[in-house]
């Protein structure tokens, strides 16, 4: 087996020869050589390192497999408003709080995931709509199982953010996840435009 994010190097070189490829971190346990060059060079796959603050470090095989990439990557702006006191839940993975924002604040979610759906709630629900669907009606993770081994979510990181009308303000990066582009809209309001954003996740994943 070869590790999915050298397959597309891969591929082009031995399109009659394709190695089989999997998803789950750790498939290479090896030195592996690829016979890829009319040449007779080798190139080779190597262990990747496994780095336990990554989302995928958390999750089972089948969870995996629904946050990795499959195709152009297609990030998701909610019609309405941000508006504060809502939660954002990616998923039963992750949980993205509006403390508070301006009316113009826009969240675009940018994740690889096609199958990794985003779900709202007011945030004074959040906990419990989590506690109460996550591997259920809230996917990955893959049942209710899964859900109680990886846990309550953990209050990571709280972002204090000045907004520019028109600008991106910044994107809150969930390792191994996604990353959620922070933005304001054209706004007649006078006055700093500010936001503050709480994100929480797995206790061990790391934001930045």
């Amino acid at each position: 087996h070869i590790s999915a994010g050298l397959l597309p190097l891969v591929s082009p070189a031995t399109p009659r020869h394709l190695p089989l490829s999997a998803s789950t971190p750790g498939t290479t346990l090896s030195l592996l050589p690829i016979d890829c060059f009319s040449g007779g060079s080798q190139l080779y796959d190597t262990p990747g390192v496994h780095l336990h603050h990554r989302m995928s470090a958390r999750l089972l095989p089948a969870e995996l497999a629904m946050t990795m990439p499959r195709g152009r990557m297609r990030p998701y702006t909610p019609r309405e408003a941000a508006a504060e006191g809502t939660s954002f839940f990616w998923g039963g993975l992750a949980r993205i709080d509006v403390v508070s924002a301006p009316p113009a604040l826009r969240l675009t979610f940018c994740t690889g995931g096609s199958r990794l759906r985003l779900h709202e709630c007011p945030t004074a629900e959040a906990a419990e709509a989590h506690a109460a669907r996550a591997g259920i009606e809230w996917t990955p993770p893959q049942d209710a199982a899964s859900a109680a081994e990886l846990g309550e979510l953990q209050l990571v990181r709280t972002a204090r953010l000045r907004l520019t009308p028109c600008e991106q303000a910044a994107d809150l990066a969930i390792s191994g996840l996604g990353w959620v582009s922070v933005g304001c809209l054209p706004t007649l309001q006078q006055g700093a435009l500010e936001a503050t954003l709480a994100v929480w996740v797995p206790r061990g994943v790391e934001v930045f």
